[in-house]
């Protein structure tokens, strides 16, 4: 017998800490390897953690809200052999290649409980596959993951099973997902005649640290308009019927590929500043950050590549990236460096904002919600769907007429999208 550490994994991207969400096992369980163990929130993910040895759970260090640095102790697990042990130092696990066993993208095994150890006793499955967003929303509504069928990658039950299971009048009627905005004050509001706080650390810390240093350094500019979207809507009313089954097109893969072409006439907008080698870069391709309000605030996942995708291919990703920070389960390789952002504010009901950027970025875009506006015709007053967009840019990359100038082209191909074929 041997007793092994199972130590929190490095995990990248400059992080160096995360917090315990949730364990799956207790002392005296017995796990195999590359059992689900436990949960852990990054400064940008939630991700599930596999231990890489089998043996039983000795103890655990830290309850949920517990924050642990990067190598330090999760759980003791006692081995049968030494091997065991000597194997799971050589893994080295990083919090991504974890993330990808957790979602069972490696061969696992069936487990044991304490209850069920002895001769002749059944092992009982390994834990259900599910997000931590999924977990507490069949949590909220009495609904037993087990009975749900899964349709996700390797028996993976998704939001998407869970409102089948639901509609299909298995489980109690399902009350809607709250707004992540509202979530947050919910959560954060304290009673009335009683004070509240909240801790200040993770996804919260890491958005302040980013968005103080690019308000400290970077020299902002805007540009905000109003624009007509008639045009548009007709487009994606008439591409909807063309897209592959379960493929939904949505208004904001109109809106990233119209801000592709508009960065392939206007590249200065996706340029990044080497102020230490006192030079500008202009990156040929255009990795798009997706600015998103997920539960726990801002997230950017990024589609890498973006301009070389299709239509078809760009709408899926993005939906992926959305369906990814709602859920808090993108791995790290999904939070790299954006070249440009896009800011999609109608979900929010804004039709303008002042976004800032990230430092390394030469400019962002942010659209607002489409409503009915008044706009000028022929000399008559018309009312049609109207969306109001921002375009910001770093001062000492851009000039104020490289931005408007980027603008008036994202501007033109909203209101005349049949333009959009001059970039094919």
């Amino acid at each position: 017998m041997s007793r092994y550490e199972f130590k929190l994994p490095d995990v990248g991207e400059g992080l160096e800490e995360a917090e315990i969400i949730d364990w799956y096992v207790r002392p005296g369980d017995t796990v195999v390897s590359d059992q689900v163990v436990v949960s852990v929130e990054t400064a940008k993910s939630v991700v599930e953690l596999p231990i890489p040895v089998g043996g039983r759970i000795a103890t655990v260090c830290g309850e949920a809200g517990t924050v642990v640095p990067v190598g330090g102790v999760l759980a003791a697990v006692t081995t049968d052999t030494e091997s065991d042990t000597e194997s799971a130092d050589v893994l080295g696990l990083t919090v991504a290649e974890a993330s990808a066993l957790g979602r069972g993208e490696a061969t696992t095994l069936p487990a044991q409980s304490s209850a069920a150890r002895g001769p002749g006793a059944v092992p009982r499955p390994l834990r259900i596959k599910a997000s931590p967003l999924v977990r507490r929303l069949a949590k909220e509504r009495g609904v037993d993951l087990g009975v749900i069928t899964a349709s996700g990658p390797h028996g993976r039950v998704t939001r998407a099973d869970l409102e089948r299971h639901v509609a299909e009048g298995s489980a109690p009627a399902a009350r809607p997902p709250a707004d992540p905005a509202i979530e947050r004050q919910r959560r954060t509001e304290p009673d009335e005649g009683t004070s509240s706080s909240v801790p200040f650390r993770g996804v919260r810390a890491r958005i302040a640290s980013v968005l103080t240093e690019s308000i400290k350094t970077v020299p902002h500019i805007y540009d905000w308009r109003t624009t007509d979207v008639s045009a548009l809507l007709d487009v994606k009313r008439r591409l909807a019927g063309m897209q592959p089954e379960g493929h939904r097109l949505s208004l904001v893969s109109l809106l990233a590929r119209i801000t592709l072409a508009g960065l392939r006439r206007h590249p200065i907008l996706n340029a990044r500043l080497d102020v230490a080698a006192g030079r500008i870069h202009v990156d040929g391709g255009v990795d798009l950050g997706l600015a998103i309000a997920g539960p726990e605030g801002l997230v950017v996942p990024v589609a890498k590549n973006a301009h070389a995708m299709t239509l078809t291919d760009l709408n899926d990703e993005l939906r992926r990236l959305t369906d990814g920070a709602l859920d808090r389960t993108l791995p790290v390789s999904d939070m790299g460096r954006a070249t440009f952002t896009l800011n999609n504010l109608g979900p929010l009901g804004a039709d303008h904002g002042s976004p800032l950027l990230r430092v390394g970025e030469a400019g962002a875009v942010a659209f607002g919600a489409v409503r009915d506006g008044v706009v000028a015709r022929e000399g008559r007053a018309v009312v049609v769907p109207t969306m109001g967009l921002t375009v910001v840019g770093d001062h000492r990359v851009l000039d104020g007429s490289d931005l408007c100038a980027f603008t008036n082209t994202i501007v033109r191909f909203i209101e005349e999208p049949d333009l959009l074929l001059t970039e094919l």
